[in-house]
């Protein structure tokens, strides 16, 4: 409007000043740090302790006995990997003070 108020600056994004590099590596582990996490390592693990065993597109039910659980918890270490490595490229840089 003509003697509106002025309209607030928007709010900027964490990925605006990022490089390339940064954005990159972030937007994979943010967008895909899920699949290894909840369906391969989670849904898997309850179902393995559920005894629901057939053959669906979980990768832990596929594994011998002694394995299913260990392939279930390294996608959930590998999802949480994900999500850690997204933050660390998003998060601001750190400056060093001088020791002295």
């Amino acid at each position: 409007m003509r003697t509106g108020r002025r309209a607030r600056a928007s709010m900027t994004s964490r990925f605006e000043g990022l490089s390339m590099t940064r954005r990159t590596i972030a937007g994979w582990c943010f967008g895909l740090g899920a699949v290894p996490l909840v369906p391969q390592g989670i849904v898997a693990a309850s179902f393995v302790a559920g005894g629901t065993v057939r053959h669906s597109w979980f990768l832990a039910t596929y594994m011998e006995p002694g394995l299913r659980y260990p392939v279930a918890g390294g996608f959930i270490l590998l999802g949480l990997a994900m999500y850690g490595a997204g933050y660390w490229a998003v998060r601001p840089a750190v400056t060093r003070r001088d020791p002295r």
